[in-house]
């Protein structure tokens, strides 16, 4: 699996990465030490329409600042 991340807009690469929990919405991919990335399987037309409002508006990086 390969996703574009929302913050960085790089590709990111789940294919080998370690499974930190499943639920009814998707997957949670360890990424790196620092980062996790959320997989939604098939996100509700309500819940696109809230990730995509959170996509447009991320929030600060604490350790960019």
């Amino acid at each position: 699996m390969v996703f574009q991340g929302s913050r960085t807009q790089r590709a990111i690469d789940l294919t080998n990465a370690a499974g930190l929990g499943r639920g009814g919405e998707g997957g949670v991919y360890e990424v790196d030490a620092r980062n996790a990335a959320k997989v939604y399987r098939h996100p509700p037309p309500y819940q696109q329409a809230k990730l995509e409002a959170m996509l447009c508006r991320p929030p600060l990086d604490p350790g960019q600042m």
